[in-house]
């Protein structure tokens, strides 16, 4: 079952596309998308739209998962964090794809069902390998909301 994994940050959006079971999950592609500085939230919001379609629609996901991001402080700070959330959603109940959203507390190694103990991150990338250019914790984290889909 195809799961596709987003993780929001300022000006960028990270997914990566995972297939097989929970326990042994299986790296297909990611990527990184960039936004210019300046968009106002009208352009914000047309960009995520177009870009989140277009991935959803290329990878044929069964499902697509994202990270929450709780701690945001600034009108500038909602406008990368809260906006793609809502975006993501839209897209895909236009495309019938389900969507789930992950907070901090559901991408814990009890959560995941990884040892105990374990460092997420460390252990994803164990599971799923390493794929240059930035693999870092941003990506892994588009990695783990797509495992805790599974």
């Amino acid at each position: 079952m195809p799961v596709l994994g987003f993780s929001f940050a300022k000006q960028q959006v990270r997914w990566t596309l995972i297939d097989g079971q929970k326990s042994t999950p299986i790296f297909v592609e990611k990527d990184k998308l960039e936004y210019g500085a300046g968009l106002s939230p009208s352009e914000i919001s047309v960009w995520l739209k177009r870009n989140l379609l277009e991935v959803i629609t290329r990878t044929k996901p069964n499902l697509a998962c994202y990270r929450l991001a709780w701690l945001y402080q600034t009108q500038a700070q909602s406008y990368s964090l809260v906006y793609p959330c809502a975006i993501l959603e839209i897209v895909c109940h236009d495309t019938n794809v389900p969507c789930k959203g992950f907070g901090y507390q559901a991408l814990t190694a009890k959560a995941l069902d990884f040892p105990k103990g374990v460092d997420v991150t460390a252990h994803c990338t164990a599971l799923l390998g390493t794929h240059p250019p930035y693999w870092d914790n941003q990506q892994i984290n588009s990695a783990l909301a797509a495992i805790a889909g599974m």
